[in-house]
């Protein structure tokens, strides 16, 4: 998951340098300070949800 959100950022051209993965459970969490980031974050992973065929662009781009 950590590696398909990046590579969605990137498309989106959000820096998540500021971004910490961390594992809990059987899923990863993120965390950031910058609130901006997370809004930003938060668009992209709905729009991961929420649009199939970006979800399909994103993992083909993650696999290459």
């Amino acid at each position: 998951m950590e590696k398909l959100f990046k590579t969605a950022a990137r498309d989106k051209n959000l820096d998540v340098s500021e971004v910490y993965f961390q594992p809990e459970g059987d899923v990863f969490v993120s965390y950031t300070r910058d609130y901006d980031v997370a809004v930003k974050m938060s668009a992209v992973l709905n729009t991961l949800i929420s649009n199939d065929d970006y979800l399909t662009f994103v993992i083909s781009q993650t696999c290459s």
